[in-house]
């Protein structure tokens, strides 16, 4: 184990209060926005209950989280806590950023539905990789001399009568600076299109007004997952459920997203971050 310094640990706690006043800033712009109390009880309570379970597939991430829980400066994608305090920050640059530059961001949503990750298989998937080639994917389309941050999040797609099998569909929310809703739409379906009968609309975009920003921006990178069930009824629809510490369905994607950091759910094309603010890198 590295040895703690007085200096380090210094560092580590003026991270956290910096943390810490970030979120609180957000919530002020978006009273929604979760708080680190909320953030912390998710994880602890997913802890005592895998603790309970005493499965030997669930030790990492018990470890995991738990380290993260300790921790001044959390990092692990498998993390709420760790999860809540990047978003924050990243929201809060991204409200910056926005303000200095010339041209509203737009906001899309893509959907690689070629990609369907299931439930047993997610943990021996790369996604760090799987970032690498939806970089690609955004940089093919014609998006790679834009300014782009894109975060990867991730739904469980269900049927309530069990046409097909559970499985994880990872997707995009993307902000674009310098084109126009329709510009982004036309080059995001080149690379994104219909693949599958479960997904409608694979792009979805639209301009982001000024007072809508601060709002939006809490939307990219999310902490917490959703089931995405479409119910057969009178006609089909879709309905979403959050999952919670007690949801068994959550488990093997945690798993997963324990071997990456909250960074590798980030794509950035254009720009950079360093934690606290965007700059072009052009």
């Amino acid at each position: 184990m590295p040895r703690t310094t007085k200096s380090s640990r210094r560092r580590d706690s003026l991270h956290r209060n910096q943390a810490t006043k970030t979120v609180g800033e957000l919530q002020r712009l978006c009273p929604g926005f979760e708080s680190i109390e909320a953030a912390t009880k998710f994880d602890s309570t997913m802890v005592r209950r895998l603790q309970k379970l005493k499965a030997q597939e669930n030790s990492e991430l018990v470890s995991t989280l738990k380290c993260a829980l300790e921790s001044e400066h959390p990092t692990n994608a498998a993390s709420h806590l760790a999860t809540t305090l990047f978003r924050a920050r990243l929201a809060n640059a991204l409200i910056k950023f926005s303000s200095s530059h010339h041209e509203q961001p737009v906001q899309a949503v893509a959907i690689p539905s070629n990609i369907q990750l299931a439930p047993e298989d997610i943990t021996k998937r790369d996604l760090v990789r799987m970032k690498g080639r939806f970089k690609k994917r955004l940089e093919r389309c014609g998006l790679g001399d834009r300014i782009v941050i894109a975060a990867i999040d991730y739904s469980l797609n269900e049927h309530s009568e069990d046409a097909w099998r559970s499985y994880w569909q990872p997707h995009l929310t993307i902000w674009v600076f310098g084109a126009s809703p329709k510009q982004v739409h036309d080059l995001l379906k080149k690379q994104f299109s219909a693949t599958s009968h479960n997904t409608q609309r694979p792009v979805r975009c639209d301009e982001i007004k000024p007072a809508e920003i601060p709002r939006t921006a809490t939307y990219l990178l999310k902490a917490r997952y959703s089931r995405r069930v479409k119910l057969r009824q009178k006609r089909l629809r879709t309905s979403n459920f959050a999952l919670t510490p007690y949801d068994n369905k959550l488990l093997p994607l945690l798993r997963a997203l324990a071997g990456i950091e909250v960074r590798d759910r980030l794509i950035l094309i254009g720009c950079r971050f360093d934690g606290n603010n965007i700059t072009p890198t052009a």
